[in-house]
């Protein structure tokens, strides 16, 4: 069960969404490039987009139709700048998107309570007096290590994916171990750690419910 309040928020997971990360890796955002294509949500609709990274103002213009809250269909036309950070590392940029309503930045923009656009998180709460909630924030406690372990082994399925057999991906440079296979080892061991948790939990819950 979900906590009482945040009985009507909307979840991450089901929102609509642009991630920055998840263009990047698909090329669908690439520095130095001006790029035209569309993105279809699994669970309907689609939006068709330009992104161009190839001058000093660098932008994601997005294209499509959508329904205002009256249920009249409206054209949304508008861009989305972004903005690129130096890395910490001193080697090349960070790209991240800039929201059209607070300026702030980030990685994922959300489309979510009938907005009509794509928006920084943390923007909803001022807007709406209802926050974007992550999945873990609508879990009971007694059920968040069991929540968790699903999130950390989709993580654990895709970096294993882009590591792990990889004809030219090493998984050590000069005897050490790079920084992937790091995160995956470190992932991994999470992702136990948090099966036992939950396996502890469900046991507790049955010795409660059934006297086991």
């Amino acid at each position: 069960m979900g906590n009482y309040n945040t009985i009507g928020a909307e979840i991450t997971s089901r929102c609509s969404r642009l991630d920055l990360r998840v263009m990047l890796r698909y090329g669908q955002i690439k520095n130095g490039c001006r790029i035209v294509g569309s993105i279809e949500w699994t669970f309907g609709g689609s939006v068709s987009y330009i992104s161009d990274c190839t001058g000093t103002t660098k932008y994601l213009r997005l294209m499509y139709t959508c329904k205002n809250r009256n249920g009249e269909t409206i054209q949304m036309d508008y861009c989305i700048t972004i903005d690129t950070v130096p890395s910490n590392l001193g080697k090349g940029e960070l790209l991240y998107f800039v929201c059209p309503k607070s300026n702030k930045r980030a990685l994922v923009l959300y489309d979510a309570y009938g907005s009509q656009i794509y928006a920084h998180r943390d923007w909803y709460k001022d807007a709406y007096g209802m926050s974007i909630l992550y999945n873990s924030q609508q879990t009971s406690k007694q059920w968040y290590a069991n929540t968790r372990y699903f999130y950390v082994k989709r993580e654990v399925d895709s970096l294993k994916e882009q590591i792990v057999g990889k004809k030219y991906k090493k998984v050590h440079y000069k005897g050490q171990p790079t920084k992937d296979f790091k995160k995956l080892y470190k992932l991994t061991d999470r992702m136990h750690r948090l099966d036992i948790e939950r396996c502890n939990s469900f046991v507790a819950l049955c010795n409660s419910k059934y006297g086991f």
